[in-house]
């Protein structure tokens, strides 16, 4: 659970200024503004203005922004207001092949900014769940967790990290869900033979918990640091899943490659069957192969090795994902394919704040059994907790498709209230629309349900960011159901969460 930090009485520091493009003195909106190598984090209004508040001494700005090299400055004798000059990146490409005087100066700030960066990583592992105990990184992923299937999960787990060594890693994990009481665990060995750890060889086995109907890609995990992963508090259908597999996985530029063979056993982890007293399969055998890709040909330079966030992509952010599920491997009884793709794109405009857009399709094709369908991510609940790329009012497996598409999208105003150390108002519109078919039914399957084929459509607006804690905001939001799957009642229709927000990930 969040908790809220003591807060005494204390001298207030405050420095406040503008960013700028050098070039063409142009007033820059949503800088990122980084305090003190510390976890305090601002960014600027829509005319470039920022204000920095702080219990300590401010001395240190690490300020980045899409396009544009990272600067870090020292502040300690400086006072407001500052005028702060960005060079773009391809200023900073010309001003390398001006002179070797260019070249050290280059040099230098990346030896910082990967100092930075290193830190943030540590900052970022703790909260996501990577604490590092010498050579072994316990996985506080492992060790708890929430969903409506299994309750309360207790557990530990975790892996040797590079300490011991660079080029393989090995690691487990046991835990225990007090609703569905049920143990599961898992094992794996990792080997990264390249020296830039772009190529990983994987070989994994683990008897684990598995959303009926849901949509997951490879590069995805339940306890990231990501708002999204809130919608796996809401899952209520789960299946258990016996899965060995090798994966391969290689980066190259700005895309990633993955691919699996996979020996894979279903065992049902609900009443499918409604009650009703039929015989049904004790066990699914749908082994086979998975193959995907992210592309992200925009991604914002790296500083370091350490520093990677695809959400300040310039341009789309692309995932395919094909499962192909192979009659005969494995003794597989099941010829499937199963295609998902994903594309994300944030943009932000000077003057109207940062849209983000998100397109998921999702195609079933061949002879499959239930959980391998769709069940459209729906993640319902009053004074709940916000899951961006999901549906807000519609329940957890509300309908079920082989083939949808669904498009979210929010519009975050930036800065409009006068905000302090902890209130940081910033009002965010969302709308969410998809549509989804059921063309075959899925094998030996016997609750009703039912397919979108007339549209789903909600709409919200957010108040993110009503206490600022720095690492991360908290705030209220209020989402309504539309269109042809609205209830009779208001009542009905309208949600209210509470939104979890981290910089740069909201």
């Amino acid at each position: 659970m969040v908790g809220l930090p003591v807060i005494s009485v204390a001298q207030e520091y405050v420095l406040s200024g503008v960013v700028i493009d050098q070039a063409s003195n142009v007033h820059l909106a949503n800088v990122r503004i980084e305090v003190n190598n510390t976890r305090l984090i601002t960014s600027t209004d829509y005319n470039g203005l920022f204000t920095i508040r702080s219990l300590q001494p401010i001395r240190q700005l690490l300020i980045t922004n899409a396009g544009y090299q990272a600067l870090l400055m020292d502040v300690t004798d400086k006072t407001s207001p500052l005028v702060i000059k960005l060079t773009s990146a391809r200023s900073r490409i010309d001003s390398l092949i001006a002179g070797r005087a260019d070249i050290y100066r280059y040099i230098d700030s990346v030896m910082h900014n990967d100092q930075n960066a290193q830190m943030k990583k540590r900052e970022e592992n703790l909260l996501s769940g990577e604490i590092e105990m010498g050579w072994f990184s316990l996985d506080m992923n492992r060790v708890k967790r929430f969903n409506q299937f299994e309750g309360f999960y207790l557990g530990l787990g975790g892996h040797t990290n590079d300490k011991l060594s660079r080029y393989v890693s090995f690691g487990g994990y046991v835990g225990y869900g007090f609703k569905d009481k049920k143990i599961k665990y898992g094992e794996e060995i990792s080997l990264k033979p390249d020296k830039g750890q772009h190529f990983t060889i994987t070989a994994a086995n683990n008897y684990e918990t598995r959303e009926s109907g849901g949509t997951q890609f490879f590069d995805e995990n339940a306890g990231k640091l990501e708002p999204s992963s809130f919608r796996f508090f809401y899952v209520n259908r789960m299946d258990y899943e016996y899965k060995a597999s090798l994966s391969i996985s290689y980066k190259i530029n700005n895309a990633l490659f993955y691919g699996a063979l996979q020996r894979r056993i279903i065992d049902r982890g609900y009443d499918i069957s409604n009650g009703i007293q039929v015989l049904l399969p004790e066990q699914y055998n749908v082994s086979g192969v998975v193959f995907g890709m992210r592309l992200s040909p925009g991604q914002k330079f790296p500083l370091s090795a350490y520093d990677e966030d695809i959400k300040q992509s310039l341009w789309p952010v692309l995932w395919l994902q094909v499962t192909r599920g192979i009659s005969g491997m494995f003794k597989s009884t099941y010829n499937f394919s199963r295609f998902e793709g994903k594309l994300q794109l944030s943009h932000t405009f000077s003057q109207m704040g940062r849209s983000t857009v998100q397109v998921v399709g999702n195609l079933l094709k061949g002879n499959a059994p239930y959980f391998e369908y769709f069940n459209c991510r729906g993640t319902y609940g009053n004074l709940g907790i916000y899951a961006p790329g999901s549906f807000v009012t519609m329940h957890p497996n509300e309908f079920m498709v082989d083939r949808s598409m669904s498009f979210f999208f929010t519009h975050t105003f930036g800065k409009l209230f006068r905000h302090t150390l902890l209130f940081n108002p910033n009002p965010v519109w969302v709308f969410n629309y998809g549509v989804g078919t059921m063309k075959t039914n899925p094998t030996y399957y016997f609750l009703p349900f039912m397919d979108m084929h007339k549209g789903f459509a909600e709409t919200g607006i957010q108040i993110n960011n009503l206490l600022d804690l720095n690492l991360y905001g908290v705030g209220l939001g209020a989402y309504y159901r539309l269109g042809a799957y609205s209830n009779a009642s208001l009542k009905e229709n309208l949600v209210f969460k509470i939104v979890i927000s981290f910089p740069g990930k909201d």
